[in-house]
């Protein structure tokens, strides 16, 4: 019996997955989603699972969209899957979390979901028009219901993108006709925020939430298996250097750091996963195990509070911005050679020098990070921070990134705990 490793693109995590396998001595079998399809006379699937041998699933798919689909296939062949397709279908929809959050008595921020965009599209082209008069009953609604400022996020967005912070009414007019200028200029649709208008990542309409200023947040990992409490593993911390910046996302450039969690801080997170839990089991569906990144935003009215975080965090910014960028530059290189050079033989990548040379380089480097002082300095003040503020739980991510910051700055080493959690399970099945 196998575990099966499906993605739609080889990233360091999954490199990192292999290798725990394989030092754990647990069979995995790398499944490219990019080659599998869907069609009526055949189902590719379940031939694969058949020809695998296969048991479990890890699905790594970067697409949302690609992800919980595949999920949905995956356990319709029998298949248990991490994460499962209800954990997927609820925590990949920001308002749904939102939600399940409601159901379960966790305060969260105002939130609200209007069907309604501020752009549409023209039948007879296909481009973008703005409408002004439904700009401004949008902009009304937000400010009855929930208050500015306020940001707007695409209902299915992630890693920051696509984020607006919109502080009153007139400001949400001159935003958009701001964006629909540089539109004209060469209807290029990256120039309006998918947040306003429909797209992929969001289907619906405008979802705006109270904006809560805040220096930086938390990614706090937690597992779960049916007939036992959800277990806390590690937080990783995200600082930001400034107030202006919305979105506290390392992909953005905030600031990694590993934190003690306040022990109100970790039954938050718990009694976040037992809510999407709870929240599937209300559509019939039983969720065995899961593995999840519950995002929570440490909450604190005190802008002098905030400013002592912002300040600690400068201090170590020049050596996060010069040599852990440098590093992850190379790593990125490295990974994008061994594709041409291994294709999707994930066996050899674990097995070449190249990689192997920058993995160290990055371990180090990271090390030699943890140990200065100004980053000492930062989880100090961020730990501060966080005991004079209140957790306001915000988001659940399915498919947690964690070759880099989590494992070298938190230094929670996921990819073993996954591959124990999976090679568990499957002894049972």
């Amino acid at each position: 019996m196998r575990i099966g490793l499906a993605t739609d693109e080889i990233t360091y995590d999954e490199i990192l997955l292999y290798s725990a396998s394989e030092s754990l001595d647990v069979k995995m079998d790398f499944i490219d989603l990019k080659n599998l399809f869907m069609k009526s006379s055949e189902n590719i699937y379940e031939k694969i699972v058949k020809e695998h041998d296969l048991v479990m699933m890890v699905n790594r798919a970067i697409s949302k969209n690609l992800r919980e689909r595949s999920t949905e296939v995956f356990e319709r062949a029998g298949l248990k899957v991490l994460n499962p397709y209800m954990v997927e279908y609820i925590s990949n929809d920001k308002f749904r979390t939102k939600e399940a959050f409601r159901k379960f008595n966790l305060e969260t921020v105002r939130y609200i979901l209007l069907p309604d965009f501020p752009f549409s599209r023209r039948r007879e082209d296909g481009r973008l028009r703005f409408h002004r008069e439904k700009a401004k009953a949008i902009a009304k609604t937000i400010a009855r219901e929930i208050g500015f400022p306020a940001v707007i996020k695409p209902i299915g967005g992630s890693r920051g993108k696509s984020i607006c912070l919109i502080e009153g009414e007139n400001d949400f007019l001159e935003k958009c006709f701001r964006y629909y200028k540089l539109y004209v200029n060469d209807w290029s649709e990256r120039k309006i925020p998918e947040a306003l208008h429909q797209c992929v990542s969001n289907p619906i309409g405008v979802f705006a939430e109270e904006f809560i200023p805040h220096p930086l947040d938390l990614r706090v990992i937690v597992s779960m298996r049916r007939g036992e409490s959800p277990q806390y593993i590690g937080c990783l911390g995200r600082v930001g250097r400034k107030e202006e910046e919305i979105a506290k996302n390392t992909a953005l450039g905030s600031i990694p750091i590993g934190i003690d969690l306040p022990e109100e801080y970790r039954r938050i997170a718990v009694d976040c996963v037992k809510a999407i839990v709870n929240y599937a089991k209300s559509f019939g569906y039983l969720v065995d195990y899961c593995l999840v990144g519950v995002d929570i935003i440490p909450r604190c009215d005190s802008f002098l509070e905030r400013r002592r975080v912002y300040e600690a965090a400068r201090k170590i910014s020049p050596f996060k911005d010069k040599y852990i960028e440098q590093v992850k530059t190379q790593l990125n290189k490295a990974i994008r050679k061994l594709a041409s050079k291994h294709g999707r033989n994930l066996d050899a990548y674990t097995k070449d020098k190249d990689f192997k040379d920058v993995d160290n380089s990055l371990i180090e480097v990271f090390r030699k990070y943890r140990e200065m002082e100004e980053y000492k300095n930062l989880v100090k003040a961020s730990e501060e921070y966080l005991n004079v503020s209140k957790p306001e739980p915000n988001e659940v991510n399915t498919r947690v990134d964690y070759g880099i910051n989590t494992r070298n700055a938190a230094c929670i080493d996921i990819p073993y705990h996954i591959v124990h959690v999976m090679s568990s399970i499957s002894e049972h099945i």
